[in-house]
């Protein structure tokens, strides 16, 4: 897929998704409007805002940064001479990094350190984006507010990583990122919609369930779109890592390990998440 391509099958994903939540906007619009017209115009304002700096403006970065052809840290050790030096030429370090290779009597141990570093860096940044998105859409009541945010704040994260590295993964992945994000967050409002229409206090004749029902629905939500937001963002690393073409040829096994440190961590996320609600 080359950068025409890629536009063109965003644009496509946009429209799908503006046909997803303009009517919700749309209606909430309309109730804004009912308070003052100019509250109304404010909203849309404010909505179209969003849009265009959390999601646009991050998307055309990401589109215009090189990419990544492979960021195997594994095999450093096993490069000659030459071939670290071309591999050093890739990773845009700082000068004080490259002074510091320069100056070291095994480079490859200090450019492994560096990339582990990169590495647990990455991973504060997917842990903080999972918490942020469990809060926000836990109590978020509304699926089209669930899925602007889920999506700007994951665009986000794509670029943070993308920005730590210096490069980006390819057009076809970045599809398959966005997709991922967009279609699961459709599953996720849709099933939010149908819990909705379940009284699990006529249900099981227990008073004060609807409360507790609520209190559950909201959870679940937010829990579901956080596992989404790690995934991302795991599978963003390791499309950094791997390359195009290394993951391809590993992609069933490096597909099971992203779901299942996903799955990991999720517990984490959301205790954090809800420790910090608390602390607010």
């Amino acid at each position: 897929m080359n950068k025409k391509s890629f536009i063109l099958w965003m644009l496509g994903l946009g429209l799908l998704v503006a046909t997803c939540i303009l009517s919700d906007i749309i209606t909430l619009g309309e109730k804004m409007s009912e308070l003052h017209p100019l509250i109304g115009y404010v909203f849309y304002g404010t909505i179209g805002l969003i849009t265009l700096c959390l999601v646009v403006i991050p998307t055309l970065r990401i589109i215009f940064t090189p990419e990544m052809k492979g960021h195997k840290s594994g095999n450093i050790h096993d490069m000659s001479a030459e071939e670290l030096d071309k591999y050093i030429e890739q990773l845009r370090l700082s000068k004080e990094q490259r002074a510091h290779i320069a100056q070291a009597n095994d480079r490859s141990d200090v450019v492994k350190a560096i990339l582990d570093e990169r590495k647990e860096q990455a991973e504060d940044i997917i842990r903080s984006t999972g918490e942020s998105v469990f809060v926000i859409t836990a109590v978020s009541q509304n699926k089209s507010v669930d899925m602007i945010s889920t999506l700007s704040m994951n665009v986000r994260m794509i670029g943070r990583l993308i920005r730590q590295q210096g490069y980006r993964p390819s057009y076809i992945q970045l599809f398959k990122l966005y997709v991922s994000v967009i279609s699961s967050s459709i599953i996720i409002g849709s099933v939010d919609e149908l819990m909705d229409d379940i009284d699990l206090g006529s249900l099981v004749g227990v008073t004060g369930m609807k409360l507790a029902g609520s209190i559950l629905k909201s959870g679940v939500n937010g829990a579901a779109n956080a596992y989404i937001t790690l995934k991302v963002g795991k599978s963003t690393i390791k499309y950094l890592e791997e390359g195009s073409k290394e993951f391809q040829e590993n992609k069933k096994s490096v597909k099971h390990e992203i779901r299942r440190n996903a799955r990991k961590e999720l517990p984490k996320v959301v205790a954090s998440g809800l420790k910090n609600s608390v602390n607010m």
